[in-house]
């Protein structure tokens, strides 16, 4: 195989192997995630298993297709917290996506769809917790703020950088 070939070849493979990755942890670690959760939400079923499924096999063509990726992903992550499940690696797709758009789209474009679909999320969860009032809400909506600003910002912010690093070596 020529040097052309390989480097071909490289990004549909780091993107299958990330698809694997987020396969095996959202499958193995669902259930585990979901124990110490089940006095304030359901229980994984096959529903929960099958949106797990839909959040990580978008990534096997993200470079391609980043923009369908999120979309196809975030709803499926969307659909998880608004059917009540556990928090747990469904949330790993988030700053996958944020980096791939921070690296691939122009800066304004990839703040709006990311900065949209933090909303979303953000608006669901919050709901979600108002729904269960829980003790000390306004605590643990603060926490959610910050730690869901970190998940879906810092990736974001990375990507931006290396895709602006990655232009200004090419000139």
């Amino acid at each position: 195989m020529t040097s052309e070939r390989l480097q071909r070849l490289r990004g549909p493979a780091e993107d299958a192997v990330l698809t694997l990755i987020l396969l095996v942890a959202g499958i193995g670690g669902t259930d585990p995630a979901s124990q110490d959760q089940l006095d304030w939400s359901r229980p994984p079923d096959g529903w929960a298993y099958l949106l797990v499924i839909l959040a990580a096999l978008p990534f096997v063509v993200r470079r391609r297709y980043p923009i369908a990726v999120l979309v196809a992903s975030g709803s499926a992550v969307l659909t998880y917290f608004a059917a009540g499940y556990a928090f747990g690696p469904i949330l790993f797709p988030i700053p996958a996506i944020a980096y791939t758009l921070g690296s691939m789209l122009p800066m304004r474009s990839a703040i709006r769809w990311i900065g949209s679909y933090y909303g979303l999320m953000f608006g669901i969860v919050v709901a979600r917790m108002i729904g269960e009032s829980r003790d000390e809400l306004w605590r643990q909506i603060a926490v959610w703020l910050l730690v869901s600003l970190a998940a879906f910002g810092a990736p974001l912010a990375i990507g931006i950088a290396v895709r602006v690093r990655r232009e200004s070596e090419a000139g």
